[in-house]
């Protein structure tokens, strides 16, 4: 029978962390930590009953799955790296092979074997130039800096270090960040409404309308589209029938997008269209069918399957060709996002509520990407100030 104390249960962001310590029969001291999501009064009832179990299963003598020692003496980089990846079971399947493919690169360099106790700043700085010398592009250094200090600030959250040595090292710098490309507002409602194919043109002016973003387009299915908003609720991966809908890594990106009734009135012509061809094609439609199903003719005959969603690379192609020769040419297709939240922040639009409609986490967010658009309204508000001045005289 082990000696156990009853435990604490500590909210660590957006979990519960319970910790328990006792005295095994070799005199040993030793402790386990279980996590238990969200932090609502459903969260602390669960932690509170794992808390339970764990104290009632000390004090029978019961197996523990993994009781942990107090200090991870042993432990090296690499086995917490293996920790960490099976720590997060939820990931979905692409995210965890690209976090496991990074980090793998780890392996191969001096801090792999290294003790968790014994590494330091200095030893995150020899790690990363050996990856430098080793070939690794300055992004995948910054990307492997990233991972590592990801890592680390795991470490401590599950006790296993104090601190975490990646946080007083600097990110290597890489190259600049290709910046985004803003046109007048009328430039990019022109070369919209000059496209011929319908299906193109209301799929670039919903993208430009809303901010949404290209993953999200193309998982847009009609059962999303009410009469005056979108509801965004997956993104899209992959393209045609390898293609996976996948919810947002982030609750916020899950949002309702109200629409202006041109748009709406564009969504419901192009619905019109779709159900039609449908109809004359015998292909399958239902409100499960992707907004903007790919349509091609092939050989005089067309082919349109409404159940299969748009591959992403293709959209990336069909904007170059339309942008190509515009005033819009060094445009990405990611920059109508951009130019949706910039053209609303100039105008004086709310941040929060763009914040909101463009599915960042918090208002900060949006404020670090479009500072450009409010410095560039500071003038708007000298003018209102003295309008009130002009007022008053």
């Amino acid at each position: 029978m082990s000696k156990a104390t009853k435990g604490t249960i500590k909210q660590r962001g957006n979990a519960l962390q319970i910790r328990i310590g006792w005295t095994d029969p070799d005199g040993n001291h030793r402790r386990i930590n279980r996590t238990v999501k969200g932090t609502d009064p459903a969260a602390w009832k669960r932690a509170e009953l794992v808390r339970a179990q764990v104290n009632h299963r000390l004090a029978e003598g019961l197996p523990l799955e993994d009781p942990e020692p107090v200090a991870a003496v042993d432990m090296t980089v690499e086995q917490l790296i293996a920790r960490y990846l099976e720590s997060n079971r939820d990931w979905a399947a692409k995210t965890k092979q690209t976090y496991a493919e990074t980090l793998a690169k780890v392996s191969p360099l001096a801090l792999a074997d290294t003790k968790l106790i014994d590494v330091k700043r200095s030893t995150i700085r020899q790690a990363l130039d050996d990856a430098a010398i080793a070939g690794a592009s300055d992004s995948m250094v910054r990307r492997i800096h990233t991972l590592l200090h990801q890592l680390f600030a795991y470490a401590v959250f599950e006790d296993l270090i104090d601190s975490n040595p990646v946080a007083g090292v600097r990110k290597p710098k890489g190259q600049t960040k290709k910046q985004m490309r803003i046109e007048p507002f009328a430039d990019i409602m022109a070369v919209i409404s000059e496209q011929k194919d319908p299906w193109w043109r209301t799929l670039l002016h919903l993208t430009f309308a809303t901010g949404m973003r290209r993953e999200e387009v193309a998982a847009l299915r009609w059962v999303d589209v009410g009469d005056d908003v979108v509801h965004v609720e997956h993104g899209l991966t992959g393209g045609g029938k390898s293609a996976t809908l996948k919810r947002p890594k982030s609750e916020s990106s899950v949002r309702d997008i109200p629409i202006d009734p041109q748009t709406a009135r564009m969504l419901q012509r192009h619905r019109d269209r779709q159900v039609a061809r449908a109809r004359r094609y015998g292909a399958k439609w239902s409100l499960e069918s992707f907004v903007f199903a790919p349509e091609t003719f092939r050989r005089k005959a067309f082919n349109f399957n409404a159940q299969v969603p748009l591959r992403l690379d293709r959209i990336s192609k069909l904007w170059e060709n339309t942008a190509r020769g515009t005033s819009l040419e060094r445009m990405t297709f990611h920059d109508l996002r951009h130019s949706h939240a910039t053209h609303l922040l100039a105008d004086g639009q709310n941040l929060a509520e763009l914040s909101r409609r463009l599915g960042h986490a918090n208002p900060s967010v949006t404020l670090r990407i479009y500072s450009h658009a409010i410095i560039g309204g500071e003038r708007k508000l000298a003018d209102a100030f003295a309008s009130l001045g002009a007022a008053g005289a």
